[in-house]
């Protein structure tokens, strides 16, 4: 884990971004992000199982801290593109909505549970009022000039 965080004014940019709600976004990203000052947004899947997940204590402790930006990551942590239409709006809509009960604030971002999607899995997020929405990226060194893409570490 990082002992000193350094700010150097080099006019790039760092998003820091977490997937899924793991309850370690709270133990050890959170605690490092109050201490710098910095900002994060995690991609919430509520009913991931799979996961020892945020509390809903943890989540409005975060968001009331207004250094935390919560969206959403789908439902249950499913990959779109083996889902049939229906199944990922829910996916989708859910998600958002969750989100948005946990937090008490609209959720407006989403991720791509593991960076995989469609383009008609692009306009139901379109439709459902997020503002933008992330994938990973495994390319290193690629230049972007539309989309945030994200790099898994």
């Amino acid at each position: 884990m990082w002992k000193e965080w350094k700010i150097v004014p080099s006019g790039r940019f760092v998003a820091l971004t977490f997937d899924d709600g793991f309850a370690d976004n709270y133990e050890e990203a959170f605690p490092l992000v109050q201490k710098c000052g910095a900002k994060m947004t995690i991609f919430l899947a509520p009913e991931n199982s799979a996961v020892r997940a945020l509390s809903a204590n943890q989540i409005q402790t975060m968001q009331q801290s207004g250094l935390v930006e919560f969206g959403s990551h789908t439902l249950s942590h499913s990959n779109l593109t083996s889902l049939d239409d229906s199944a990922a709006q829910h996916e989708i809509r859910a998600s958002m909505d969750a989100a948005a009960r946990l937090t008490g604030h609209a959720c407006r971002c989403f991720a791509y549970p593991f960076g995989r999607f469609e383009e008609k899995h692009m306009q139901m997020v379109r439709e459902s009022s997020m503002r933008s929405a992330r994938k990973s990226e495994s390319v290193p060194g690629r230049k972007l000039t539309r989309w945030l893409f994200r790099a898994s570490v």
